[in-house]
């Protein structure tokens, strides 16, 4: 079979992805709810909860075919293959 992306670049991917979508999710929602933020120590409790999913997947939408252009792996291949592990 035609080899798409090496087993590093994949790690990279995923290990980048999981990052960016916790940091969207957070994103999100502190844009939603800048009204109840009080001080700087607000952001950053993440103990108090706080993640939207909709910014974690608006993230890794903007995120994935950019960095897959970016290491020079074509995208739509990629996803097609990583939707059969979905």
């Amino acid at each position: 079979g035609i080899k798409l992306i090496n087993t590093e670049k994949l790690l990279n991917v995923f290990s980048i992805s999981i990052i960016t979508a916790l940091l969207g999710g957070r994103l999100l929602h502190l844009l939603s709810s800048y009204k109840e933020l009080t001080s700087w120590q607000d952001i950053i409790a993440l103990h108090e909860g706080g993640f939207s999913i909709l910014g974690a997947i608006i993230a890794l939408l903007c995120f994935i075919p950019w960095y897959l252009k970016k290491i020079n792996v074509p995208v739509l291949p990629f996803m097609d293959l990583m939707g059969l592990y979905a």
